[in-house]
């Protein structure tokens, strides 16, 4: 049945917990439905990757929220979106009454859903987390480049336990809160994302929601890149291709006795992170 009107404020406002829950396809009795939200689009049509027919969404809300049922079909099915956004001067790339295009005309074009990829973060993975006992969390949290059936894009992961909503926000999406709320990854109090389209050298934060409503926009604590302060958005890092150099400092590292050598030691003073001291 089509989301009630509570459930599309939610989501226009940025306050549904778990996006996943209600976007992409969903069996609901005997009839699947689609639930596309693609922010600043003015029309979206379902395209089946098995050719079968396709189907025009129906606009729910202007800012980008469309559903359909899709009767005759019995089981889930992979599919596209095709989409034509609102130009900058405000017009979408159709044809006015007028019948001439507006001058920013955005022609349509063919995306995948991002609603409509699974779980990406392993279980065997969040669980030694979970437990304290994972030793590489720099390969499971953060953002990661990655390509998943066939698509490229950016994996974001981050943990906020007591978060009641969290988005990644970035270049892409001009650091807009409600375009990508992330899916809850529960017990374990992480979010996760994978955002196709999106490359290395793009900047971007987490838009976190308390559970009385306060927003706050966060850096990655386990970025790989950041700006140069005092700019503080994380960046998207390309870490495949970057050229290390240190070959001789790491041979002669064996050669040196370190305790007769200087050293650095850095130290921070817990206390002055805690908020009201």
């Amino acid at each position: 049945m089509p989301l009630e009107t509570v459930t599309v404020h939610a989501l226009v406002t940025g306050a549904v917990h778990d996006p996943f829950s209600i976007l992409g396809l969903h069996a609901e009795g005997s009839t699947w439905w689609i639930r596309a939200w693609v922010r600043d689009a003015t029309a979206c049509t379902l395209v089946p990757r098995d050719g079968g027919p396709e189907t025009e969404l129906k606009l729910r809300h202007e800012a980008g929220l469309f559903e359909a049922a899709l009767p005759g079909r019995t089981e889930r099915f992979a599919y596209d979106l095709k989409v034509v956004r609102q130009g900058r001067d405000g017009r979408d790339g159709r044809e006015g009454r007028d019948g001439r295009e507006g001058r920013e005309s955005q022609p349509a074009e063919l995306i995948p859903d991002i609603y409509a990829f699974w779980t990406q973060l392993p279980t065997f993975d969040l669980d030694l987390f979970r437990a304290g006992r994972h030793h590489h969390l720099g390969d499971i949290l953060g953002a990661q480049a990655l390509t998943i059936d066939g698509v490229a894009g950016v994996r974001f992961a981050v943990w906020a336990p007591n978060a009641s909503r969290v988005s990644v926000v970035g270049d892409w999406n001009r650091f807009d809160g409600t375009a990508h709320p992330m899916r809850p990854r529960q017990p374990y109090g992480v979010w996760e994302i994978f955002l196709p389209g999106v490359a290395p050298g793009m900047l971007y934060k987490y838009e976190v929601r308390s559970p009385t409503g306060t927003l706050r926009i966060k850096a990655d604590p386990y970025a790989w890149e950041a700006e140069k302060s005092p700019a503080t958005a994380s960046i998207v890092p390309q870490l495949d291709t970057y050229a290390w150099s240190d070959q001789p400092w790491i041979l002669e590292r064996a050669t040196v006795d370190h305790l007769t050598r200087p050293m650095a030691i850095y130290e921070v003073h817990l206390g002055s992170w805690h908020r009201g001291r």
